[in-house]
């Protein structure tokens, strides 16, 4: 899956930690590997989920922008 999120008004209720479970389980049914994922540097929330749920941090990359404005 790709570019997953939680509407502002959705975030809160535990639907992005029952989402997150059923994927895990279902990775489970399908292999015995392992799950990756990624995450805004700056998404504190994200993090506390993904941690809770027993993903460890294994590199950090950067993210780099530039407006196009001029």
């Amino acid at each position: 899956m790709y570019g997953v999120c939680m509407l502002p008004e959705h975030q809160g209720f535990g639907y992005g930690k029952e989402m997150m479970l059923h994927l895990i389980k279902e990775a489970r049914r399908l292999s015995n590997q392992k799950v990756t994922l990624e995450v805004d540097s700056k998404n504190d929330r994200a993090y506390l989920l993904y941690r809770k749920l027993g993903f460890v941090a294994t590199k950090s990359t950067g993210y780099y922008q530039k407006s196009l404005q001029q």
